[in-house]
């Protein structure tokens, strides 16, 4: 994954932006760690993420409750696979070819 030095920004949002967020960004940052990526993940509320992403330079957001949010401007996955670790492997996968790009 090539991310040019820079510090990769993520919005992991939830229904009430604290409780499955924070998971998603704890996997999140062990993941990127692991690979010796810089990363910042900031939890937020789904409803507040497309004026976060309007407001803030995020590279891809993370959900865990839905991920039709009207941002067309920045990637959004389903965060879904993070909590119950069923289709991990595919979610990095596609966090790896989403930040290609």
């Amino acid at each position: 994954m090539a991310t040019d030095n820079k510090t990769l920004r993520i919005l992991a949002v939830c229904a009430d932006g604290a409780a499955t967020s924070t998971v998603v960004a704890v996997r999140l940052r062990e993941y990127f760690g692991n690979k010796g990526v810089k990363v910042e993940v900031v939890q937020g509320r789904v409803v507040d993420a497309k004026r976060s992403v309007e407001s803030g330079k995020f590279d891809l957001v993370v959900s865990t409750a839905g991920s039709n949010l009207g941002i067309t401007n920045v990637p959004v996955l389903n965060g879904i696979p993070l909590l119950t670790g069923i289709g991990k492997d595919q979610f990095f996968a596609e966090v790896e070819k989403v930040l290609k790009k």
